[in-house]
């Protein structure tokens, strides 16, 4: 699927090696697992939890998230995947939502603060201190890969994005720029 969509993404690759391709959202959302873990070590010295339960805790988060993220994807792009179910495992070809990762990683923590049997919501006040970090990378990802790029401006602030990218096909497609834009 890579070589078909060549020049359709922001720099989306980070790494091609042969048929290994390493692509930048996968980079930037374990950057932002990795912050977020860290976050909670740093935390969780002074709220009396040990690396290991942070690092226990990160793993359901991560899961569930990204299961809930690919569910989310799918029930959303159901017609592309109807015709060929075992596509859904294809995470290598993208599709993640965060809402739906967000839902799942949230009914983990449920999960997990009943097993270990902590409150809910002192595990909900610290988990949360990950969040905007950790996410921060994720849209970082998105942007690079070209599937969050936001409206045209005249500020000098504002991205010019190459020719043929995502994000140059919609605002081309949309008539917002011209095609030497």
């Amino acid at each position: 699927m890579h070589a078909l969509n060549k020049g359709l993404f922001m720099h989306a690759v980070f790494l091609e090696i042969g048929p290994f391709t390493l692509h930048w959202y996968g980079v930037l959302m374990a950057a932002g697992f990795m912050a977020g873990l860290y976050n909670w070590v740093l935390l969780g010295r002074s709220r009396g939890r040990d690396a290991q339960s942070c690092a226990d805790l990160m793993f359901w988060v991560m899961v569930s998230g990204i299961l809930g993220a690919r569910v989310a994807y799918v029930l959303e792009h159901w017609a592309d995947y109807a015709a060929d179910p075992l596509t859904i495992l294809r995470l290598d070809q993208g599709g993640l939502i965060f809402y739906g990762g967000f839902v799942a990683a949230g009914a983990a923590l449920v999960i997990y603060a009943r097993r270990r049997r902590e409150p809910l919501i002192a595990l909900l006040d610290f988990v949360l201190t990950a969040v905007p970090l950790s996410h921060a990378f994720g849209r970082m990802g998105c942007f690079l890969n070209g599937c969050c790029f936001g409206r045209c401006t005249s500020l000098p602030v504002g991205v010019q994005f190459p020719r043929g990218s995502a994000p140059w096909m919609e605002h081309y497609g949309s008539k917002l720029i011209d095609q030497y834009a």
